[in-house]
């Protein structure tokens, strides 16, 4: 909807490449946590949206916000796997990429009880015991977060896939 808004009335009618450098341009802006239309449209899952701005109109995938997550740790936080298939398995991301924090998209799913995205995750065979910079895995995430979703699949699902239970993190 903001693309065709954009389109529509805030950009210049110019014939030709004009038209095409401004929208880019404008893509690729982003806030003050610099996030940018990508990470929004990643967290919400409009997957044919995302593949216009990246496809049809060259909108940078790989940019990282101010907290260094990617696309990828965005659409495991909003528990959306489409996008989390288009960029690694069309445009070549790495689903053990880490942020700022060392956390992965695994972690993420984890963390945000995203059941969606972790199974899809979980397919792909991610590093089960990757530690973010406090020593975490995600199985430490899952388990933290068993009592907010109030369930315990998320834990099951790490497990069944071979997950460690004696990881230890920074404060064990």
């Amino acid at each position: 909807m903001v693309l065709e808004h954009a389109l529509n009335y805030n950009l210049p009618n110019d014939e030709g490449n004009y038209k095409s450098k401004i929208l880019k341009d404008w893509i690729n802006t982003r806030t003050d946590e610099e996030f940018t239309a990508l990470h929004f449209l990643s967290y919400h899952g409009k997957i044919e949206k995302i593949m216009d701005l990246v496809d049809k109109y060259g909108a940078d995938f790989k940019f990282r916000n101010i907290y260094g997550a990617n696309v990828l740790h965005i659409a495991a936080q909003g528990d959306q796997p489409a996008p989390l298939f288009y960029f690694t398995k069309t445009k070549g991301m790495m689903i053990d990429d880490a942020d700022n924090r060392g956390s992965t998209a695994l972690h993420w799913a984890c963390f945000a009880r995203s059941e969606f995205a972790l199974s899809y995750i979980l397919s792909m065979q991610p590093n089960l015991e990757y530690q973010d910079n406090q020593g975490n895995t995600p199985l430490h995430l899952a388990i933290k977060s068993v009592a907010t979703l109030r369930s315990t699949r998320p834990v099951r699902a790490l497990l069944l896939r071979g997950a460690k239970r004696s990881a230890k993190n920074k404060r064990d």
